[in-house]
């Protein structure tokens, strides 16, 4: 999903919208990954507690 919304903003013509854009997707896409560790390392603690 990532990587199609790379490819698409790069056909458009390189101007202030298509800079915005990258912000956001990047913004979005940091937001997943930081929740997504964060979520892990969560259950890896519950792990540690447990064993």
């Amino acid at each position: 999903m990532f990587q199609g919304s790379l490819s698409l903003l790069l056909k458009i013509p390189n101007h202030p919208m298509r800079t915005l854009l990258v912000l956001v997707i990047l913004r979005r896409h940091w937001r997943w990954k930081v929740k997504g560790l964060w979520q892990e390392s969560h259950a890896i603690q519950r792990l540690l507690l447990h064993s």
